[in-house]
């Protein structure tokens, strides 16, 4: 039994096959190319009392949806029980905390 080489066209069709694979997963992977605004939010949870309360919060994120997933696991951090949701304001005025969350101390 004799080595014989690949044809050519199998050997660039295969290549072509693993490139298009690795531009596909590099694709997913990029990070979002649109500007972060800051967003103040107010972040509910129930206390062990089952009153409401509220964890304020500064995010910085693209848009309104994605700045209110952002702020329930920011406010998480400060709050003593589960944070329900939040509801956020841009404030395009604010600039953006150093790393995108800020707990926002309640007087």
């Amino acid at each position: 039994m004799a080595f014989r080489p690949r044809s050519a066209p199998r050997v660039v069709s295969m290549a072509s096959i693993i490139f298009a694979g690795l531009a596909l997963f590099a694709g997913g992977c990029s990070k979002s190319k649109r500007p972060k605004q800051a967003f103040f939010c107010h972040c509910l949870f129930l206390t062990d009392t089952d009153k409401q309360s509220d964890q304020p919060v500064t995010v910085c994120a693209p848009d309104r949806p994605l700045a209110e997933k952002s702020a329930v696991s920011c406010a998480q951090t400060g709050a003593p029980a589960t944070v329900e949701h939040c509801n956020c304001e841009p404030r395009p005025k604010d600039s953006c905390p150093s790393n995108d969350c800020q707990l926002v101390q309640s007087h």
